[in-house]
């Protein structure tokens, strides 16, 4: 293996994986998530450990974060994150466990992203850093 440039390496995609749901009738594609928005997963998670508000919302936000469409853009935006919490949790369940593996978000690597996270903060609200098409920002 040699050597990539960096064209090619700008021009990987990244993973996905294809889930059947059979509560919603059909599949939908998981995808790994980029680097600045896990960045921003930790924040969210950093602010919400900060509040004393726990992990509530936490499988929603990864399903807007990674399921995605043909077009390899997001299905789901921010604005849809209580719409999508109140899926079925069998369903939720099936996307969020094939997510965490693509992702490698285990319970662990979720605690060290918000302690990162707190760590890296500067003063500056997590909310404040601008939403990518990839990620809702940090405020729910």
């Amino acid at each position: 293996m040699g050597l990539l440039t960096r064209d090619q390496i700008l021009a990987t995609a990244e993973p996905s994986v294809d889930v059947e749901v059979p509560e919603w009738g059909g599949t939908v594609r998981v995808r790994a998530i980029s680097a600045a928005a896990r960045d921003r997963l930790g924040a969210w998670l950093a602010e919400q450990k900060a509040a004393g508000k726990g992990l509530a919302g936490l499988r929603a936000r990864i399903i807007v974060l990674c399921v995605i469409g043909d077009d390899g853009q997001p299905l789901f935006t921010e604005a849809d994150l209580p719409t999508v919490d109140a899926r079925s949790d069998r369903a939720i369940d099936r996307i969020v466990g094939v997510a965490e593996k693509l992702n490698g978000l285990t319970e662990a690597a979720i605690a060290a992203a918000a302690k990162n996270s707190d760590a890296g903060q500067s003063g500056a609200s997590p909310s404040a850093s601008p939403a990518t098409s990839d990620s809702p920002s940090a405020s729910s």
